[in-house]
């Protein structure tokens, strides 16, 4: 199986253009999932949002208004698909393959009306994974770019029943929170045994947090690797 590395970024912030310069600088692409029309995520400009594909970056639909998807009726549901999947193919001028649930929430009936709407990939936050699984429609993720706490860890896993990632990080990663730590054993990991390492965050937390330093160094761990393929989240269907 191919060693693979892809990155994803929610939400859409005016930091999305210094972002995919970062990545592009370290050799490594992704796909900027944006919201459509909501007060606090604001997706780039025209000439930015060229500039971004331009660099081999990809983007993919998060919603017209970031909602917990799983509270909504069938014709709600079904609008906050479609319409923000028609608006992005307008606004940049090509297909829209990829979805992300905001908040990671998803039921059944969420999946099933993702892949009615014509997705072919939906990304989850069910960390700690490096497989893509068997359901394009519920792609995990191998680590989030913010520095969570044990606690924060156990919950998610529990609550989304991320068991086979759960035991990812308790085994493989030794329970550890160290973001360096947990890049460095999935590469090694998916190097040896094949497999996707997926980074995943949101540039207006990299701004807040001043975690842009950090990024880098995680980037510049990962790139470069003659045995790695570095690719956007659609290449991986």
């Amino acid at each position: 199986m191919l060693a693979t590395v892809t990155t994803s970024w929610d939400d859409g912030h005016s930091g999305d253009l210094r972002l995919a310069e970062l990545l592009a600088r370290r050799g490594v692409v992704g796909t900027f999932y944006w919201t459509v029309d909501h007060a606090e995520f604001t997706y780039p400009g025209p000439a930015e949002m060229r500039d971004l594909l331009g660099m081999g970056m990809e983007i993919g639909s998060h919603t017209m208004t970031h909602p917990d998807l799983t509270k909504l009726d069938d014709t709600k549901l079904k609008w906050e698909l479609e319409a923000s999947k028609l608006f992005l193919e307008d606004y940049v001028q090509r297909p829209m393959r990829t979805f992300c649930y905001p908040f990671g929430y998803f039921n059944r009936r969420v999946r099933d009306a993702v892949a009615a709407a014509g997705y072919g990939l939906a990304r989850t936050t069910e960390a700690f994974r490096t497989s893509p699984g068997p359901d394009p429609q519920l792609l995990p993720v191998t680590m989030q770019v913010y520095p969570h706490g044990m606690k924060s860890h156990l919950a998610h896993a529990v609550r989304r029943r991320n068991f086979a990632g759960l035991s990812n990080w308790l085994i493989r990663h030794r329970g550890t929170t160290d973001l360096d730590s947990i890049v460095g054993r999935a590469l090694d990991h998916v190097r040896a045994n094949g497999g996707v390492l997926h980074i995943w965050g949101h540039s207006w937390e990299l701004e807040r947090y001043d975690l842009w330093d950090v990024l880098d160094r995680l980037l510049e761990s990962i790139a470069n690797h003659d045995d790695i393929e570095y690719v956007t989240n659609d290449a991986l269907v």
